[in-house]
């Protein structure tokens, strides 16, 4: 257990506590997350698509996948994704 395991900005709580107070962050932002970043996370995620290199024998291991959009990139490319993503809202 880290010291962050019980701490959520300055205030200590329980890890139950911890793990809703994210999800409601997650939750709020998540429907405004390309007007905050004004998009740019889709420059970033095309550029990281056409960066990466990797062999057809090559599993490639997306651990915050999310809506799985840089994995369906990948695999068009020809990649081995996995997916994992812990929160409940991802598609």
């Amino acid at each position: 257990m880290s010291k962050l395991d019980n701490t959520f900005g300055q205030q200590t709580v329980s890890q139950q506590q911890r793990e809703e107070k994210i999800r409601r962050v997650f939750k709020l932002v998540a429907p405004r997350y390309d007007l905050m970043s004004f998009a740019t996370h889709w420059i970033w995620k095309r550029f990281f698509v056409n960066f990466i290199d990797f062999k057809s024998t090559d599993i490639i291991v997306d651990l915050t996948g999310g809506t799985a959009d840089i994995a369906r990139k990948l695999v068009s490319k020809g990649a081995n994704v996995i997916v994992v993503d812990p929160s409940v809202e991802s598609n």
